[in-house]
């Protein structure tokens, strides 16, 4: 019995020294020593057993969360006093992976296959084929890159004859491949490059194993500085240990000088040694407009002994084109954000100036961003997927190259994708100061940009606050870029609906430009751009306007309903419309103002009114229309601290200095507090505008209430 017993711990030897034979198969080895405790009708008879497994698991590499699973097993129960079962076993089996947390994963199985029992009996051995299944679950975490050590617990049947639980501690030796764990990073070799076995050159000591370059795009040649362009295996078959290894990159044309790897301290004999490779690429990479082929030097020193050596290699490797990426880091199309290009500068400033010294009171990224959107629709910007490369399919194939347009590129074009077209308005909103952020939902990607307040206030200013993305401590509006043939309004509720009903999913994600940029930082494309009509100022004012007055109306349509209801059942209607015009002023409805304050002056001077029409007057720059009205307010109520302040205000636009002194005395007897907050009506000149903008006192209207 002895002789059977020793069987499958000898095929475990023989498989574990074999391990380096197979050092370039994808698989995972474990060896599992555990117990296993009886279950079922037989449990009575057998005592706590001993069991050893070895697995070995494939994760396919599209697959992590995924694995297949071959096992030999072995397990040993006393049978009575001195009798005994033996059971060896081969099976396969699949699983699931899960990765929680880096450096550790939990994997679950089930698995069954072919059994072979052995039962000792008095001195007799019977021996007995059969099948058995087994299922069980572990939690491992990564030792090393090539060593993983964690638990399993799991249930074992032997058919009609043991069944049982065991408990198994596991030691895994990393073979090869990703494993399915997400700590490993799994980078797709550009095409047409093959890792180098063995590789020397004449007098070369130390050999290069394995050569492998990742895809290279031009988009990201400053991300290469710190993140790898590839890897090399450098081996070491010397009987004496190899010191100060450093490696370098040069590729000609693209590099001004090679770039060294990090330095590996030693290497000793038959040790292998893993190094990534970085390149400082310079900005003739955007040159590459179609994929080409360019040989890089790999240059390897060390020292053996007391001498050191130098070996060269040789290697083509491919180049991307300069539009293109894929889509394994959605951050990764910020880099084509380029907020600093001309043509994104002239078309953004000659747009915003349009808009500059506007009377609408609405959120001023918020007016910027109908402006924008409304001009590129002007222009003719069409949303228009492209046929070899869309958005939608791509996104879901993470290493398969997409094309991208720089904004450079849409706005000459006039037309661009869902891709294309978020590139363009987050490089048109930054180029102003607003910050921007890239939205992804399955298949789609759309813009968000920032109203530049954080929640509280956003929510004061705000009436539809289910329209806004809180993020990052601020409010966001989202904006269906693809949306080009409607109005901005349209645009930012499609934007919304398809936040919120992505979101409730958790399949929404959302990524501020400006972090994405301290990883994948803009570029600017070379050469000169072609010049770009704009639309013409009156067009785009008018369709900015319209949005505008639209979303005031949306804003503000249940107090104007409100208010209009107590006009109608007030003994006293100047005082709603009063209310009502000061509602509109407030939003910049100058004209609709003028006319709920004027509808209260029918039967005589109406103190707040007038008060409130010199307001408006004053913020149209109508100077002596706003004293006009002032002064018919103050013969109402001469001593009234607000009308003695419009008049010195409106006075001192007018630099009648004397006057204002008189007045500001005035006011300072009557109201310390306001005329401290207007400080700067006791000054003149350049010292006074300097105060007034500090202050914000300029700014500032006092609207009559009552």
């Amino acid at each position: 019995m002895a002789r059977y017993r020793t069987i499958p711990l000898v095929f475990a030897l023989i498989v574990c020294a074999s391990l380096s034979v197979f050092s370039e198969a994808p698989l995972r080895l474990r060896v599992n020593p555990g117990v296993i405790l009886p279950l079922g009708g037989n449990a009575p008879f057998f005592r706590t057993g001993a069991i050893a497994t070895i697995d070995g698991t494939f994760v396919p590499e599209r697959l992590s969360w995924f694995s297949l699973n071959g096992e030999l097993g072995y397990s040993y129960n006393k049978y009575g006093v001195s009798d005994a079962l033996s059971v060896a076993s081969a099976g396969a089996g699949v699983g699931l992976v899960i990765t929680p947390a880096e450096r550790f994963f939990i994997q679950g199985g089930a698995a069954g296959g072919f059994s072979l029992s052995l039962l000792s009996i008095s001195r007799e051995l019977l021996v007995g084929p059969g099948v058995y299944v087994s299922a069980g679950a572990g939690a491992f975490f990564r030792a090393a890159p090539w060593l993983d050590i964690g638990v399993s617990l799991g249930y074992r049947n032997v058919l009609g004859v043991y069944s049982g639980v065991f408990a198994t501690l596991g030691t895994a030796l990393r073979i090869a491949g990703s494993g399915g764990d997400s700590t490993t990073d799994v980078r797709p070799p550009a095409a047409g490059v093959s890792p180098l076995q063995g590789q020397t050159t004449e007098g070369n000591l130390l050999q290069v194993k394995d050569l492998v370059f990742l895809q290279i795009f031009p988009i990201f040649y400053s991300y290469y500085d710190d993140h790898p362009v590839g890897d090399i295996t450098v081996h070491n078959p010397l009987s004496a240990t190899a010191t100060n290894i450093t490696v370098s990159l040069f590729v000609n044309q693209y590099m001004d000088a090679p770039k060294k790897a990090k330095t590996v301290a030693e290497l000793k004999p038959e040790e292998d040694a893993r190094i990534d490779l970085m390149a400082l690429f310079t900005d003739r990479m955007l040159e590459i407009t179609e994929g080409t082929k360019v040989a890089a030097e790999i240059v390897i020193e060390y020292s053996v002994g007391a001498q050191r050596f130098k070996d060269t290699h040789i290697e083509s490797i491919n180049m991307e084109y300069r539009n293109a990426m894929t889509w394994d880091d959605d951050r990764k199309a910020a880099a084509f954000v380029t907020a600093r290009d001309p043509q994104v500068l002239r078309f953004s400033n000659n747009v915003a100036g349009m808009i500059k010294g506007g009377e609408y009171q609405v959120n001023a990224n918020l007016q910027k961003a109908i402006a924008f959107h409304e001009a590129l629709r002007l222009l003719g910007m069409a949303y228009v997927i492209d046929p070899n490369t869309p958005y939608e399919a791509l996104s879901e194939k993470v290493y398969q190259v997409d094309t991208l347009k720089f904004p450079r590129e849409s706005l000459a074009y006039k037309a661009g994708d869902c891709d294309d077209l978020s590139i363009l308005y987050s490089a048109l909103f930054e180029s102003v100061g607003i910050e921007t952020a890239f939205i992804t939902i399955p298949g789609h990607i759309f813009l968000a940009f920032s109203t530049g307040l954080d929640s509280e206030a956003a929510r004061g200013q705000f009436n539809r606050t289910d329209d806004l993305i809180f993020q990052e401590e601020k409010a966001w509006i989202p904006l269906e870029i693809t949306a080009l043939e409607r109005g901005f309004l349209e645009a930012w509720q499609m934007g919304a609906k398809e936040w919120r009903e992505n979101k409730s999913r958790n399949q929404a994600a959302f990524f501020p430009i400006r972090e994405a940029w301290q990883v994948y930082s803009p570029v600017g494309l070379p050469g000169a751009a072609e010049s770009i009509q704009l639309p013409e100022k009156e067009q785009v004012l008018a369709a900015y306007t319209s949005q505008v007055v639209k979303f005031v109306d949306q804003e503000i349509y249940q107090q104007v309903a409100t208010v209009r209801s107590q006009i109608r059942e007030s003994n006293d209607p100047n005082r709603y419309m009063n209310r009502l015009g000061i509602l509109y002023a407030k939003y910049g409805l100058y004209d609709r103002a003028l006319v709920e304050f004027e509808n209260t002056l029918s039967a005589g001077d109406y103190f707040p009114a007038l008060l409130n029409i010199g307001n408006i007057h004053f913020l149209r720059e109508e100077l002596k229309l706003s004293r006009e009205f002032y002064e018919r307010a103050m013969v109402q109520k001469p001593e009234d601290a607000k009308v003695i302040l419009s008049v010195a205000r409106v006075n001192h636009e007018l630099e009648n200095y004397g006057f204002v002194r008189e007045l500001y005395e005035k006011l300072q007897k009557l109201d310390a507090a306001l005329a401290e907050e207007y400080a700067y009506l006791d000054l003149r000149g350049d010292e006074a505008a300097r105060a007034a903008e500090v202050s914000g006192a300029r700014k500032r209207t006092l609207w009559a209430e009552e």
